[in-house]
């Protein structure tokens, strides 16, 4: 009896363990992955003082096999610099808006119902060629909608002669400019590559396959546990 107790104890165990690691899923990264050199006619503003709102905007359709809580987000630049720091908000949503719809006047309603607060306070940017904020693992996407990363500057030092990998022109991937100077744009190109990095936070219902093979492994455990008492009799 003992011998069946421990037997059927290990094998739940075993069971539930497997059920929790085939239902988690690994970190994965999703990259705009172009690499053309963003100039200042793109209007990439970071390295300008006079910016005050930049937003990106992905389509769902691009995020298609994306999902999870987003951990950090990357950017990436074509020389090494000095390190500037800036001060801002950076908030994200998934909305409805199309690329085509959005707003550069009205920034603010460009975005969801959902929108986030992801990080706020002083950001360094590093001396290489990856930018990598890390975010407080706020937002869950789910897949359904356009993603929209929004950056609100309180101050910018900026500085000249920065040159970030930029996207080309697509239906997929969007920028909106707030500026001092040369006032508010909505742009189809030039918006700089991003990467975002997603890890699972919620446990994911195993494919009926899956399910089917975890079904027959526990009845395979419970027969074995029988048989084991039979002869042990």
């Amino acid at each position: 009896m003992k011998i069946k107790s421990k037997f059927l104890k290990t094998g739940i165990f075993t069971f539930f363990f497997i059920i929790l690691f085939l239902s988690s899923s690994k970190a994965i990264s999703f990259d705009t992955n172009d690499k053309l050199q963003a100039l200042e006619s793109t209007q990439w503003p970071w390295s300008d003082s006079n910016v005050t709102r930049y937003q990106l905007w992905i389509s769902e359709n691009w995020l298609m096999d994306y999902t999870g809580t987003i951990t950090s987000i990357k950017h990436f630049t074509w020389n090494t610099h000095e390190d500037p720091l800036y001060n801002l908000n950076i908030y994200i949503s998934s909305t409805d808006v199309i690329g085509d719809d959005l707003s550069a006047d009205s920034p603010d309603s460009n975005h969801g119902s959902n929108k986030t607060l992801i990080y706020s306070g002083n950001l360094p940017l590093p001396g290489d060629t990856t930018f990598t904020i890390d975010v407080d693992d706020v937002f869950y996407y789910n897949g359904t909608g356009n993603l929209l990363i929004d950056y609100s500057f309180n101050t910018n030092n900026g500085y000249t002669d920065l040159w970030w990998q930029a996207v080309g022109q697509n239906s997929n991937f969007f920028q909106v400019v707030n500026h001092n100077i040369i006032g508010n744009y909505m742009f189809d190109s030039g918006a700089i590559r991003t990467q975002l990095e997603f890890s699972s936070s919620t446990p994911q219902i195993p494919e009926p396959g899956t399910m089917h093979l975890l079904g027959s492994l526990a009845a395979g455990l419970f027969s074995f546990a029988g048989l084991r008492r039979k002869f042990t009799k």
